[in-house]
């Protein structure tokens, strides 16, 4: 059984929106990474009872607690002192951890307030976490059956001190974990309900977990499988899985592997020995942004509103003289030409390489954010689709 941990977090600041909690979403990741079951996020404002209350409900339901936030020196940092009720461990004051601080504030020539004598103050039989990035050293403890970790909550404090004070300290303390594999298949070009409609006919083996989450971007359709899960059965229900979803599918992933749409596509044309070139219309220049720094964009320009310039020309036929001279530049061009027109909000993308043309027209609502968006994830996957071939 996979060893059950909780995220928790303190701060008003948190509980109240002012800041979104994104040490809980990195702290998450890396401890599925390692082969925990993270079972719950909570999170508690500067209440020295609520704070009491809450350590208390996790020792009971959770085999190890991962905590952030605090470990400051001002009034409001209750973490220290509410584990010390809590679990009934008075504060001591560790001179190691005094010491520390004192050094922070004088390599930078800077006089220690008194009030930071109280970050030096740890429960008693808690284990010392050094902070080397800040003043406030973290600490572990036991309480029956669960094992507490508590971070500063600042997120460059944090992540550098669960990388090298607490993971060493968690593969000890919970020894042969092997996490579950998460195999991520991306798709463009279907919405939810059209993928689910799809692998309805798709039975999956017991145990493997099917979800889905909607990006900007495009969809991700993710198998969780369990760690005793053999690698060739696994190898065939993904494939099977991608059979159902057909040319949808533009990149399979194993676990945290990302690798964005536009770095696919660049890889691709340069395997082709193809440059870019893009006239923008609605998008405003964001892909050509998504390229920048590929040494594949060649060239890349913004095209007016086409309404007051088109006269009686339709939309392919404006496409295709925009498109002759970039494809002039060069043998070895691929040439994307995005117009809209707010008119009838219909959105062309136009597409015209070595390999001959192709176009996608579709009406394109929403707000300016919403069609600049969909604009540049579709002409991205007409690329994409162009390249296939």
């Amino acid at each position: 059984m996979k060893p059950r941990v909780e995220i928790f977090s303190q701060g008003d600041e948190v509980v109240s929106g002012q800041i979104v909690d994104s040490n809980a979403a990195w702290l998450a990741s890396h401890l599925n990474d390692m082969g925990f079951q993270v079972i719950r996020h909570s999170a508690v404002g500067d209440d020295l009872a609520h704070l009491q209350a809450l350590l208390l409900e996790i020792a009971e339901r959770a085999d190890c607690c991962v905590c952030t936030g605090g470990l400051g020196p001002t009034v409001d940092d209750l973490t220290a002192e509410a584990v010390s009720i809590a679990f009934q461990k008075p504060l001591v004051l560790d001179e190691a951890a005094l010491s520390q601080i004192r050094a922070y504030f004088n390599q930078r020539q800077r006089e220690m307030a008194a009030s930071n004598i109280k970050q030096a103050l740890l429960p008693e039989g808690s284990v010392r976490l050094d902070n080397h990035w800040g003043t406030a050293p973290g600490f572990a403890i036991q309480f029956k059956q669960c094992w507490f970790y508590f971070m500063p909550g600042v997120p460059a404090e944090m992540k550098q001190m669960f990388r090298y004070g607490i993971q060493p300290r968690l593969r000890d303390d919970f020894i042969k974990i092997v996490p579950d594999t998460l195999i991520i298949l991306r798709l463009l070009g279907l919405g939810e309900s059209d993928i689910q409609q799809k692998l309805s006919g798709l039975t999956l083996p017991d145990k493997v977990r099917l979800g889905f989450r909607t990006t900007t971007d495009d969809i991700e359709v993710k198998l969780l499988f369990p760690a005793a899960f053999h690698a060739s059965e696994r190898r065939k229900v993904v494939n099977d899985l991608a059979a159902c979803l057909g040319d949808s599918v533009y990149c399979i992933e194993t676990g945290d592997k990302y690798t964005s749409l536009q770095a696919m596509i660049a890889e691709s044309l340069q395997q082709k020995n193809l440059q870019l070139t893009l006239i923008e219309s609605i998008s405003c220049g964001a892909i050509s942004a998504r390229f920048a720094g590929y040494p594949c964009l060649r060239q890349a320009q913004i095209y007016p509103d086409l309404d007051s310039v088109r006269a009686n020309k339709s939309m392919k036929e404006v496409a295709r003289e925009l498109a002759e001279p970039m494809l002039a530049l060069a043998d070895n061009i691929l040439c994307l030409v995005q117009l809209y027109s707010d008119e009838n909000q219909q959105l062309l993308s136009y597409l015209k390489g070595p390999s001959g043309e192709r176009y996608h027209e579709r009406f394109l609502t929403g707000t300016s954010g919403q069609k600049q968006q969909r604009a540049t994830v579709v002409a991205l996957d007409l690329i994409r689709t162009y390249l296939k071939k």
